[in-house]
């Protein structure tokens, strides 16, 4: 997990095969810690390995997290494939309040794309 731009407006979690929640929960630790350093939003970019797939439990566990940041933040998931986008899709429909707060992206760049929309930059 880094800072994904100068900017301090995104971080990036890399997911990568075999990842755990362990790692997933202090890696929220840190992301929170990350962004009471900043006076201005920022936003997530959950950047998915192929085969980068969840443990069990995903949808609860992904909702808690969601929960736990500001009202603001907007995660943009990017890359895992079919199962990835399958899991986001079935998170948007289970959890409709978060639907503001997710978004899908086509590539790093596309991500980087939207964050920057969302963080009123061009780029």
């Amino acid at each position: 997990m880094v800072w994904d731009n100068d900017e301090h407006t995104a971080i990036r979690y890399d997911y990568n095969l075999g990842w755990t929640w362990e790692e997933f929960r202090e890696a929220g630790k840190v992301a929170l810690e990350m962004m009471a350093t900043t006076n201005h939003s920022v936003h997530v970019i959950a950047n998915f390995a192929d085969r980068a797939f969840p443990p069990m439990g995903a949808l609860g566990r992904f909702k808690t997290a969601q929960e736990s940041l500001p009202k603001q933040t907007v995660v943009v998931v990017v890359g895992g494939g079919a199962f990835i986008n399958a899991l986001v899709s079935t998170y948007t429909g289970l959890y409709r309040h978060h639907i503001n707060n997710l978004m899908v992206a086509k590539s790093l760049q596309d991500a980087r794309t939207k964050i920057a929309h969302l963080s009123g930059r061009s780029g």
